[in-house]
């Protein structure tokens, strides 16, 4: 991946970052206690920086994957990435938050609206800088669940991140995305956000 510096409307992609085995292996660990403690509906920060729940917003089951001898591939695989990124994007990043499973079921016809990943708070003087999004589903099995960025503010550029299994999203943690309702089957995504020092 050639230089490119960073800027609030950075988007990208790379295919087959995960196998179809690797994916199936960590759709799995929703049914591990000892990878995912809690797989839950999942909560929101409110205007008060507080946590809730709001289906009106978000609607999907969701739980954080444990760091374990199971999973460091996983962490070595993105922690990978997060220092090829941040070096392409000359970028000044040192961690990456907890990596999240999510799962967008068509039961509750699982969605989340347009929002931002840019916390209204900043954990350890740490910010969110990246958004990561890797598809675990074939595409064939389910319809909705689209992942849409919107490139711009005024919502007149709206790119759709690649449907095909095992495929990684990148952008801007600034940037407003959402996922449309689940109308059929279920989609499984994994999510992580690249952080670093406050921007200067």
């Amino acid at each position: 991946m050639s230089k490119k510096p960073f800027n609030i409307f950075s988007i990208g992609g790379i295919k087959n970052f995960l196998s179809l085995d690797e994916c199936l292996q960590v759709i799995s660990y929703q049914n591990n206690k000892n990878i995912i403690r809690n797989f839950i509906n999942s909560s929101v920060i409110d205007s008060n920086n507080q946590i809730t729940k709001d289906n009106k917003i978000r609607n999907t089951n969701s739980g954080f994957i444990e760091v374990s001898k199971e999973t460091e591939w996983l962490y070595e695989r993105l922690s990978d990435f997060s220092k090829m990124i941040s070096q392409t994007l000359d970028l000044e990043t040192n961690e990456i938050e907890p990596i999240q499973l999510s799962r967008y079921s068509e039961i509750e016809r699982g969605f989340y609206r347009n929002h931002v990943d840019v916390l209204p708070f900043h954990r350890n003087s740490q910010i969110r800088k990246i958004s990561v999004s890797v598809q675990l589903t074939e595409s064939k099995e389910y319809e909705g669940g689209d992942l849409i960025i919107l490139k711009h503010h005024d919502n007149l550029q709206k790119i759709k991140a690649d449907r095909t299994i095992g495929s990684l999203t990148f952008f801007s943690s600034l940037l407003n995305h959402e996922v449309t309702p689940v109308t059929k089957g279920n989609r499984y995504s994994l999510v992580a956000w690249i952080c670093g020092p406050k921007f200067k």
